[in-house]
C-alpha cells in the first residue's frame, strides 16, 4: 500500500533470493512466511480490494522482509508461488494485533 524506497528495493530483492531457497514449511516454521485468512482483517478496505480486482479471493500471504519484520510484502500464494500485492512497511495491510490461520 506504499511506495518502496531503493533502500527498501534492494534489501527486498536480496530477501526473495534468499525465499527462493526455503520451502513453505521452513519459511512458515521460521515465521517468514505466514497465510491469512482476510474475512477477519482489521483492515476493512482489504477485503473490498481484494473482491474488486482480484476475483473475490479471501486470502493472503505475508512474507516478512526485514530481520527486525517490520517491512512486509502481502500478496497470495498458489503452491511454491507468491503473487505479490502490497508493499507494507507501516503495517497499514493489516495492522497489528493480527488474526492468522
Amino acid at each position: 500500500m506504499s511506495k518502496i524506497s531503493r533502500e527498501h528495493f534492494s534489501r527486498l530483492l536480496k530477501r526473495l533470493a534468499y525465499f527462493e531457497n526455503l520451502t513453505v514449511a521452513q519459511a512458515k516454521s521460521n515465521n517468514l512466511l505466514a497465510d491469512y485468512d482476510v474475512s477477519v482483517c482489521p483492515n476493512k478496505s482489504v477485503p473490498k480490494i481484494l473482491t474488486l480486482s482480484h476475483a473475490g479471493r479471501d486470502d493472503l500471504c505475508r512474507l516478512t522482509v526485514a530481520p527486525s519484520g517490520d517491512n512486509r510484502l502481502f500478496g497470495f500464494r498458489e503452491g511454491s508461488e507468491f503473487h505479490i500485492l502490497w508493499w507494507d512497511p507501516n503495517h497499514d495491510v493489516w495492522p497489528e494485533g493480527k488474526i492468522k490461520r
